[in-house]
């Protein structure tokens, strides 16, 4: 699962190109480029509040993704600017905001004796190779 979060993540490698098919300017677009993670922000700080607040994990990753995903659909099927940059501003929450609480969920399982750790830690091993192929991907 966080293999795939973290190529769905990948659109963040060129976000400001994407939201310069909006057709703005250069700074307007670098601009327009800031609110998504902004409110990357604020939504991973309110969904790791409330899941912890409540004690439930497995809503709180898979709602965001699950926005993610239906961003992702929304930017290829229409062509008009609004529910473009609506969708762009739902891509960097949705991702984020699950795969920081996946990533928790992970990492706290490193207090388990070594024999249950292994397979943890390889399965974050193995995700993380995504990353050197998002960087081949792009030369």
């Amino acid at each position: 699962m966080l293999f795939c979060i973290i190529s769905s993540a990948s659109v963040t490698n060129f976000f400001p190109t994407l939201v310069q098919t909006l057709r703005y300017g250069r700074v307007a677009s670098l601009l327009l480029t800031v609110p998504p993670y902004v409110l990357a922000v604020i939504t991973a700080f309110i969904n790791a509040w409330h899941g912890d607040r409540i004690g439930e994990r497995y809503f709180h990753i898979t709602l965001p993704l699950h926005i993610a995903v239906i961003a992702f659909i929304l930017a290829a099927a229409t062509t008009s600017t609004a529910p473009r940059y609506l969708a762009m501003m739902l891509m960097p929450p949705g991702i984020y905001t699950g795969k920081r609480l996946y990533r928790h969920e992970n990492f706290s399982h490193l207090i388990l004796p070594a024999d249950l750790r292994i397979p943890w830690l390889d399965s974050c091993l193995l995700a993380n190779c995504d990353y050197l192929l998002q960087a081949m991907s792009s030369l």
